[in-house]
């Protein structure tokens, strides 16, 4: 993982990696909103459309969504073990992990919950939907650090 990021090649005007956690080399951003102060359900365990999370936390706060694609010759496991591993180096508390169908369909409830009601534009939701369609081939990891008494 790469601490910290630096300049990454932008399909949306102002967008950047995360201070703490940034997207690989030659990575880009097709999707990116930031906002001061909002609610998120965070997801602890398997997505089932009808039935939603099966374990869930609720969150307030500073909210950052950052899609990035990646350059085709990584794969889906190199980069999720690659942060994975550099979470756990910084300290950051694993709370959640899984990979493939075991999640339910992870892409569809991230482009359902978090990026279609976030003012994503007809365009971007065709793109957005390619990138998060899950598969069998999907990981998902969820971690939280805590700096200067503020929880991430």
């Amino acid at each position: 993982m790469y601490f910290p990021g630096g300049a990454r090649a932008q399909y949306v005007e102002g967008s950047e990696d995360h201070p703490l956690i940034s997207g690989f080399p030659e990575s880009r951003i097709p999707f990116f909103t930031e906002l001061e102060y909002d609610e998120y359900e965070l997801g602890l365990g398997i997505w089932d459309r009808h039935d939603g999370f099966k374990e869930s936390i609720q969150l307030e706060g500073k909210l950052t969504r950052i899609l990035y694609q990646v350059p085709q010759d990584l794969t889906p496991l190199e980069i999720f073990r690659n942060y994975q591993v550099a979470l756990q180096r910084a300290d950051f508390e694993i709370l959640y992990a899984e990979t493939g169908g075991e999640l339910g369909n992870y892409g569809r409830a991230l482009y359902d919950q978090a990026y279609f009601p976030c003012g994503v534009t007809a365009i971007s939701r065709g793109e957005i939907g390619y990138y998060l369609e899950g598969d069998l081939n999907q990981h998902y990891l969820v971690a939280k650090t805590t700096i200067r008494d503020q929880e991430i």
